[in-house]
């Protein structure tokens, strides 16, 4: 009887030890996934400064460069909370409405609706939230440089003319041409600081 209670015992202990490792293993598994996921979700999450691009915000609003077509957004988390910067880009007509004025800025036009989705306001917010005032200097003027290069050869690319058009708002003002340089690059100079501005090329058509 004692020999077969011990059979039974050791059995027992040897199910449980075969659950015991597969249960660890399991938990190793879900380990591993989760952080592959979560890997994989952190580099796709988008950048708040590119969705500032995205969405047009820099047609009307500049960071630490002085008065726009909208107010200069330096600071702007010791006037507003994140959500109601988050709302400016959402649907600006309720914080129209909560502050009983609009425009709220004297000076400035109202704020259009953007209708950018919850989930990128989160993103420019915490952006402009973030952001370090860039130091410029306003008296010499932007300067817009870089290099073309063809994405399938990568070879850089001479010749190739580029047109900058600057935007006061949704307005285009002004446009300058230039072309590459042997090495590819090229350079706009003397650039206004209350304007936006955008490139565009012609390649073979």
């Amino acid at each position: 009887m004692n020999i077969q209670i011990n059979r039974i015992i050791s059995e027992v202990n040897k199910i449980n030890f075969l659950w015991t490792t597969i249960f660890f293993l399991l938990c190793l598994s879900l380990n591993l996934s989760s952080e592959i996921y979560s890997q994989e979700s952190s580099e796709k999450l988008p950048s708040g400064k590119d969705l500032f691009i995205k969405n047009r915000c820099v047609n009307c609003h500049t960071i630490g460069r002085g008065r726009f077509v909208g107010p200069d957004l330096a600071g702007v988390g010791s006037r507003y909370s994140k959500e109601e910067i988050e709302q400016w880009m959402g649907n600006p007509q309720l914080i129209y409405q909560s502050k009983g004025k609009m425009p709220i800025n004297e000076g400035y036009p109202p704020m259009p609706p953007l209708e950018v989705s919850p989930e990128e306001a989160g993103f420019i917010a915490d952006y402009l939230l973030s952001v370090k005032t860039p130091t410029v200097s306003k008296a010499k003027g932007g300067v817009i440089k870089g290099m073309v290069v063809n994405a399938t050869s990568e070879e850089t690319t001479k010749g190739i003319e580029l047109t900058l058009m600057a935007y006061l708002g949704d307005r285009p003002t002004d446009q300058k041409k230039v072309k590459t340089a042997s090495d590819g690059s090229f350079n706009f100079s003397n650039l206004a600081w209350d304007r936006s501005y955008t490139i565009s090329l012609n390649y073979k058509g």
